[in-house]
C-alpha cells in the first residue's frame, strides 16, 4: 500500500457476508451488498448500497446504526458514485445515472501529468506539458 496508495481499499469481512472500505480521507464503512441481504456469503461487493456502517478505527465492530452516503459531502462522494453529486469542490465531467452505487476513488494531491497523448502513444504525437 505504501508504493501504490490506491486511495479507496475495499475488502470482505472474514464471515463474508460484510463488505468494509476506507477513503483516503474517509471514515470506516462496513455495507451489505444486495445478494448478501438473506444471509448469504458474496464473491464480489456489486453495487455500493446507499447506506453503510461506520466503524470506529479503534474498533473492531461498526455502529448498528446505518449512515447514508448521501452525496453532500466529502465521505459519500469519495466511496460511492452518486449521479449529480460530484465530490466536493469537484465537477462530474461526465455524469452516468447507470453507474450509481459504483464503488469510487478520490485522489488527493496527486502530481499533474507530463505527457499527454492525442491518440495512441507513438513518439511523433508525443505533446510534452
Amino acid at each position: 500500500m505504501a508504493e501504490t496508495n490506491p486511495g479507496h481499499q475495499i475488502y470482505r469481512l472474514p464471515d463474508g457476508k460484510r463488505w468494509e472500505h476506507k477513503g483516503a480521507n474517509t471514515s470506516i464503512y462496513q455495507f451489505v451488498p444486495n445478494d448478501a441481504a438473506s444471509g448469504g456469503i458474496t464473491q464480489k461487493p456489486g453495487i455500493i448500497p446507499s447506506e453503510g456502517y461506520i466503524r470506529p478505527s479503534s474498533s473492531s465492530t461498526a455502529s448498528s446504526t446505518p449512515t447514508a452516503y448521501n452525496g453532500t459531502n466529502k465521505e459519500g462522494n469519495d466511496l460511492r458514485y452518486l449521479f449529480g453529486n460530484p465530490p466536493k469542490d469537484m465537477v462530474d465531467i461526465a455524469p452516468n445515472w447507470n453507474m450509481n452505487g459504483a464503488a469510487v476513488t478520490r485522489a488527493y494531491n496527486v502530481p499533474p501529468p507530463s505527457v499527454f497523448y492525442k491518440t495512441q502513444p507513438t513518439l511523433d504525437k508525443v505533446i510534452q506539458a
